[in-house]
């Protein structure tokens, strides 16, 4: 439709961009600082309670609700919110970088074949949702993402570096392909003249649920991480709060082979284990932490879009 020329408020778009800001900066400083994160939270609530006084108080808000009125719309979004969390490109980077001597130009030509896979997939969605529509495909797409992601338990501390790649090709095709069948899910949903609110929205969701998933994998990727190397270094003759120390020192992007040369670290096997097999195994229980994550969310995006399924039929 042609725009309209008549003047629209911006409150409530201000105060929705401050509520989602406001608790996305929680979630990501919270493990950091904690009066920051309450802080940040407090502004983002006291947002969300004004924007509903505000909308409830105004004939014709600026922001757009009526995507979230159609039958299945919070399932779709929930879908999309929760596909949204996982990041395997980040924490295979991470791996590829941290486990393998190699050159950043070797890992940037590695990393770029599980691109190309991610292109293919992308552009493989459009036939599928022509044929079997949006949600359908999406549904497959999650799971496929999903049965793909376990392929981390395979990254075995003596793994080589192709076996990494090799898992995160498989993945970037449906996780790739996912992307445009839920965002044309999205958009399928939202009346004639809101288009772009409904793209808005979507891009909202998707940005909150990355920031949120990298908030809470990492989280658990790294304690697992942590805990792993610790146990590993107490079946030395160090003392457990040395072991736990020095675990917590290399999760906190500490130097290893720095920390192996510590005056503190006498025995000869604790040194071995923290720059050898210890820290290789300790990486891949971090790695396959973030792979079972991963499949579980995509799983349970993918069963949220089949309720959205058998709500549009109903």
């Amino acid at each position: 439709p042609a725009p309209s020329a008549r003047h629209r408020e911006m409150v409530t778009p201000v105060l929705a961009g401050v509520a989602l800001a406001g608790l996305a900066t929680a979630a990501t400083i919270v493990s950091s600082s904690t009066l920051l994160a309450a802080s940040s939270a407090a502004i983002g609530v006291l947002a969300l309670a004004l924007l509903v006084v505000v909308m409830r108080r105004s004939s014709d808000p600026t922001l757009d609700l009526r995507v979230f009125r159609r039958p299945g719309a919070l399932l779709v979004f929930t879908a999309a919110l929760v596909a949204s969390m996982p990041n395997l490109f980040f924490y295979t980077n991470l791996l590829i970088q941290y486990r393998y001597a190699l050159p950043l130009t070797s890992i940037a030509l590695l990393l770029a074949v599980p691109q190309l896979a991610a292109v293919a997939g992308g552009l493989s969605s459009a036939p599928l949702v022509r044929r079997f529509g949006a949600l359908r495909t999406s549904v497959g797409m999650l799971l496929f993402a999903s049965a793909a992601s376990l392929g981390a338990l395979f990254v075995h501390a003596d793994a080589p570096v192709w076996v990494p790649v090799a898992m995160l090709t498989v993945c970037a095709v449906p996780i790739a392909g996912a992307v445009g069948p839920l965002t044309k899910a999205i958009m399928d949903l939202a009346p004639v003249d809101g288009s772009a609110a409904a793209s808005s929205w979507r891009n909202a969701v998707w940005s909150f649920g990355g920031t949120v998933g990298g908030v809470v994998v990492t989280g658990v990727a790294f304690a697992v991480f942590q805990s792993t190397l610790t146990d590993i270094l107490d079946t030395t003759n160090l003392s457990t709060e040395q072991s736990g120390a020095l675990a917590a020192s290399v999760r906190g992007g500490a130097v290893v082979a720095e920390l192996a040369q510590n005056p503190a670290v006498t025995d000869p096997a604790a040194r071995e284990l923290l720059t050898g097999p210890g820290l290789l195994s300790a990486q891949s229980q971090g790695f396959a932490t973030a792979g079972v994550l991963a499949s579980g969310l995509y799983l349970l995006a993918a069963g949220a879009m089949v309720l959205a399924v058998r709500r549009r039929e109903r």
